[in-house]
C-alpha cells in the first residue's frame, strides 16, 4: 500500500491513512492516533503505545516441567499481557505456579479450573521501569557476590538461603527488562545491545547460586584458602567495574578491564595446585563469573559509540 507525501505550510508533511483502515476502528476528523519512531518505518495505533492488550492461548498438555517453565519465559519476555493455559498433569500445574511466583513480575493467576490456567498482568508496564529495573538487577547481583563473600571470610552459613534469593530476584529483573524491550520501551537502536546485557547479566548471577550450592554439598563447610579468597574478591571487583563503565563509560575503563581480565585468569590458572575438589569446584564458578563479566564489553561499547566517535 502506497500513498504520496503531501506537503502543507512550509515544511508540514502529510499522507492520508486508509479509508478501510480508519473505518474499521471508527477514526474520524479530530481524533487522536498514536505514532511511534520505528527505524525506517512509523507505526500508527489507534490506542497509546503499550495500552493494547496481547493475549495468547496455549496447549501444554503432556508438557515436562521444564519445557513448561522454559515456555512460560518465552511468552512472558514478548510482552504478553494474557496467558490462557492448557494442561492435564499436576506436574505442569506446579511447574506454572513455580515459574509465575519465580520469574513472571507483575503477574497473577486470574482464573483457573479442572485443565485450563489463566495467567495475567496487573502492572502497567512503562518505558520508565526499564532504566530502574536494570539498575537493581545489577545491584542485586553485586550484593550477592559481595554478600556470599563475607559469609565465607567469616565461615557463616546461616544466611546462604537469603543470599540465593539474590539470583531469583536477579531472574525477576532481567525477565522483566526483557519484556520491556520486546514491547518496544527501549530505544529501537539500541533494544538489541540492551537484550545482550539483561541476558548475559541474569546468568553472571548463576555461578555464585552454584557456589552456594557447593558449600551447601560439603555440609557447610567453608574452608577456603586465601588465594581463592583474593580471587573471589578480584571477581566481584570485576564486576563492579562493568557496572561502573556501564552507566559511566570511558575508553580508559574499558581498556583497563581488559587488564584486569588477564590478571584473574593468569590467578585463576595457578591455584588449583593441592586444593580440595569442593574448593576447585567453588574457582571454577568464579572464572566463569568473570568471563561472563567480560561479554559485557561488546555491547557496552555498542551502546556509547557516540563517546568514541571523533568531532
Amino acid at each position: 500500500m502506497k500513498r504520496k507525501v503531501i506537503q502543507l505550510a512550509g515544511k508540514t508533511l502529510v499522507i492520508s491513512l486508509p479509508h478501510e483502515w480508519a473505518d474499521r476502528y471508527s477514526i474520524k476528523k479530530g481524533d487522536e492516533v498514536d505514532l511511534s519512531d520505528d527505524g525506517s518505518c512509523i507505526k500508527i495505533s489507534t490506542q497509546p503505545k503499550g495500552k493494547i492488550k496481547k493475549t495468547i492461548s496455549i496447549n501444554l498438555s503432556n508438557a515436562s516441567r521444564t519445557v513448561t517453565r522454559a515456555v512460560l519465559s518465552g511468552i512472558y519476555k514478548q510482552g504478553y499481557d494474557e496467558i490462557s493455559v492448557m494442561h492435564n498433569s499436576k506436574e505442569v500445574y506446579d511447574a506454572i505456579q513455580e515459574k509465575k511466583r519465580e520469574v513472571l513480575l507483575g503477574f497473577t493467576i486470574h482464573e483457573t479450573n479442572s485443565n485450563t490456567l489463566v495467567l495475567g498482568s496487573f502492572m502497567n508496564d512503562s518505558p520508565d521501569e526499564f532504566e530502574n529495573s536494570l539498575r537493581r538487577a545489577f545491584l542485586v547481583t553485586i550484593s550477592m557476590g559481595e554478600n556470599l563473600l563475607n559469609a565465607i571470610k567469616n565461615k557463616d552459613a546461616r544466611n546462604l538461603k537469603d543470599i540465593r534469593t539474590g539470583e531469583n530476584t536477579n531472574n525477576q529483573l532481567t525477565s522483566f527488562c526483557e519484556r520491556l524491550i520486546n514491547k518496544g520501551f527501549v530505544d529501537k537502536n539500541k533494544a538489541s545491545f540492551y537484550y545482550v546485557i539483561c541476558w548475559n547479566l541474569e546468568k553472571v548471577c548463576d555461578p555464585y547460586r552454584d557456589i552456594i550450592f557447593i558449600i551447601e554439598e560439603n555440609g557447610n563447610k567453608m574452608q577456603v584458602s586465601k588465594d581463592t579468597i583474593a580471587l573471589f574478591e578480584m571477581v566481584n571487583s570485576y564486576l563492579k567495574k562493568y557496572y561502573d563503565t556501564f552507566y559511566n563509560y570511558s575508553l580508559s575503563k574499558i581498556t583497563s578491564l581488559e587488564d584486569d581480565k588477564k590478571e584473574i585468569i593468569s590467578c585463576a590458572s595457578k591455584i588449583y595446585q593441592n586444593k580440595p575438589e569442593f574448593e576447585c569446584k567453588i574457582i571454577n564458578c568464579l572464572f566463569e563469573i568473570a568471563a561472563l563479566s567480560s561479554n559485557f564489553s561488546g555491547p557496552v561499547n555498542a551502546l556509547n559509540l557516540n563517546k568514541l566517535t571523533s568531532k
